[in-house]
């Protein structure tokens, strides 16, 4: 560094206060902060999640739903097509029918969710180098009753009874949560390129 530069500041003043990115895997008590269209793959929605409790509150990760459309094959197409439905249905931003439905994405902004954060290994294909990132797992966003939020990181993070599953109805809706509310401790247990088709196969 120099004693007079520029500096690309990628991040505002509050959120490096507030606790900077989130690197460490385990379950978090989250809120939507912000959902845009990514600025570097075509069709590709960001979403920012900022941790509500616990040690880590305040950090952000941001995760990409892709755009099916987009994807190189027909499996590919469909496994991210099963991501995109399992965000709306968690999201309670769609009822879970089937047919078309308009899904209203800024409407998840304020949400309060859980997320499950892993560290994830690759192989990059052009290279064949091992690659690693801290990202959510693939359907790791869940309403905070989800029966699928295994039992111990529910009672570490204080969160609302699992709710009961009807008749195979819509499985993301679940009720309000108010992560001030005091219970449980827990906030979790301690690669862009250019704009473009993207390849899933990492994913």
């Amino acid at each position: 560094m120099q004693l007079e530069q520029e500096f690309d500041f990628d991040r505002p003043a509050n959120e490096v206060e507030a606790g900077g990115l989130l690197t460490t895997p385990g379950w978090y008590v989250a809120q939507v902060e912000d959902v845009a269209p990514s600025e570097h793959i075509e069709g590709a929605l960001v979403f920012k999640f900022k941790v509500a409790k616990g040690p880590h509150k305040g950090s952000v990760i941001s995760e990409t739903l892709f755009d099916p459309d987009q994807a190189e094959d027909t499996e590919k197409a469909e496994r991210m097509k099963n991501r995109v439905q399992a965000f709306a249905s968690r999201l309670a931003l769609w009822s879970g029918e089937t047919g078309r439905s308009t899904v209203r994405w800024l409407d998840a902004i304020g949400k309060t969710v859980v997320i499950e954060v892993t560290s994830q290994t690759w192989k990059d294909k052009l290279s064949g180098e091992a690659k690693s990132k801290v990202g959510m797992s693939f359907l790791g966003i869940f309403p905070p009753d989800h029966p699928k939020i295994p039992d111990q990181h529910r009672k570490a993070l204080g969160l609302p009874p699992a709710r009961k599953e009807e008749n195979g109805g819509p499985e993301g809706h679940g009720g309000l949560f108010d992560p001030k509310v005091p219970g449980g401790g827990g906030g979790g247990a301690p690669a862009k390129a250019g704009k473009k088709t993207v390849d899933y196969g990492s994913l």
